[in-house]
């Protein structure tokens, strides 16, 4: 049983050492800068906060292409504009939300004291109403939530380091191993589990859309490197060693999903 689980594992090492020194470096290179690229913006941007708020929760639908209110605070500028729970943003001083980071472009470009035209549909109400709100500064800071979040948010905020330096030292070290650059690969991927922040979706142009595309590709293939990784390493699984497909199977169809998020995700930057 042993052997055949090593003679299983031998094409791979054999493809990976027989590609000649220089390509495995530039390829590891192009991986390490990909990967620093994104962790650093992580790690620049990730406490940064919109500057302003209206105080309400909102999750945008993309379908529909509007915000919907999931929550109000109470005697927060939202309230007294009018709205309340339930009610579906689809203007913002009279644009449409196109994207889920519309929002944010607004509340970003403001500072306390401006004001905003919302123009929401309500349940129940069949004609639109617009309301206006004054923008108030946004509060969330660490001295309201306490010891607690702030160590978190810093955890949070540095969490690329740990990831980027194991993973990128193994591969570099091993460039042979296929194993290293299954590692190095599933924590490049960890780095795009977390949702996305209002840091990221306010990115400039510039950065946003490789920092988009790092994601998207990773974000549609962790699952299946996490499975390969752990159906071969540091032998083949009970599963691998009968269902040895399975592990390509599922990175071909992850690599597929990346391709087609990919190119929607170019598409959206080039429309914008």
């Amino acid at each position: 049983m042993r052997e055949s689980a090593c003679a299983a594992a031998r094409p791979s090492r054999a493809v990976i050492r027989s590609l000649p020194r220089p390509l495995l470096l530039l390829a590891a290179a192009i991986f390490a800068t990909a990967s620093l690229f994104y962790g650093g913006l992580w790690v620049a941007y990730a406490n940064r906060r919109i500057p302003v708020e209206l105080g309400f929760d909102n999750k945008y639908l993309p379908l529909d292409r509007c915000e919907l209110v999931q929550s109000v605070a109470p005697d927060s500028p939202a309230e007294r504009a009018g709205m309340k729970r339930g009610d579906r943003i689809i203007l913002v001083n009279g644009s449409p939300l196109e994207e889920e980071r519309s929002l944010i472009v607004v509340w970003a470009a403001h500072k306390p004291g401006d004001t905003v035209e919302l123009t929401i549909q309500r349940a129940g109400v069949p004609d639109q109403l617009v309301l206006r709100g004054t923008f108030r500064a946004n509060t969330a800071s660490t001295a309201e939530a306490g010891v607690a979040a702030d160590i978190g948010e810093n955890i949070t905020r540095l969490l690329p380091l740990p990831f980027l330096t194991v993973g990128l030292a193994v591969l570099f070290l091993r460039l042979e191993d296929p194993n290293a650059w299954l590692l190095a690969l599933l924590f490049g991927g960890f780095l795009a589990i977390p949702g996305l922040t209002a840091w990221f979706l306010n990115l400039p142009g510039t950065l946003r859309l490789p920092a988009s595309a790092y994601r998207v590709v990773f974000n549609n293939t962790v699952a299946a490197l996490f499975y390969f990784f752990f159906a071969a390493f540091p032998a083949p699984s009970p599963l691998d060693r009968r269902l040895p497909w399975l592990k390509w199977f599922g990175l071909a169809m992850g690599a597929c999903q990346a391709v087609l998020a990919l190119r929607k995700c170019c598409n959206s930057a080039a429309e914008a």
